[in-house]
């Protein structure tokens, strides 16, 4: 693996310069974990995509409009697509000034370009283990960034979305129990308030 270790080196880098959303690599990590889990034989592009998935909120400017005034709430879909186009051009771009081999380039930036909706069987399958990873701990952070400003309604809707979103059975089953521990957690924490 050639490209794999500098793109997590990028990715690192990147949300150290941007000064947010550090704490999100974790989530990164082992997103890359559960598509070798689900997949085993998954090769350097699609490990790729995974730590690579979520890099346009380290280039972020401003907090998407949409999350906060659109009644869809963290599932605008304006804002999903831009965070999806974006991060793949981003990663692509740093891909073809590494060398990176052009077949290589073009199934990172399709998968990173599905990596929220799904589409085709790679696309669904970070879209499953960028789940998985999501309620494999990532969740608290998300409740403790919008507790304050979003209710837990809308919080709620963004976990039943990405639980509902996961297309495999397998990682259906891996990802249930996290999801009804994140139920747990964010109806305790709205009764704290």
């Amino acid at each position: 693996m050639k490209y794999y270790p500098k793109v997590k080196k990028f990715v690192k880098e990147s949300f150290a310069k941007s000064g947010k959303f550090g704490d999100e690599l974790r989530h990164f990590w082992r997103t890359a974990y559960w598509m070798k889990k689900l997949y085993p034989k998954a090769d350097e592009a699609m490990l790729i995509a995974a730590v690579a998935h979520d890099l346009e909120r380290a280039y972020r400017k401003v907090t998407p409009r949409g999350y906060i005034e659109s009644k869809a709430g963290f599932i605008h879909r304006p804002t999903i697509m831009y965070h999806c186009r974006t991060g793949a051009k981003i990663v692509g771009d740093y891909l073809k000034e590494q060398g990176a081999p052009a077949t290589m380039i073009r199934k990172v930036m399709m998968m990173i370009r599905g990596h929220e909706f799904g589409g085709n069987k790679w696309q669904n399958l970070l879209k499953d283990s960028d789940s998985i990873s999501y309620f494999d701990g990532h969740y608290k952070k998300f409740l403790r960034k919008w507790i304050d400003v979003s209710s837990s309604d809308r919080v709620r809707k963004k976990f039943d979305w990405m639980y509902g979103r996961i297309t495999s059975p397998q990682a259906k089953r891996f990802a249930k129990p996290m999801y009804k521990q994140s139920i747990k957690y964010l109806n305790k924490s709205y009764k704290t308030l």
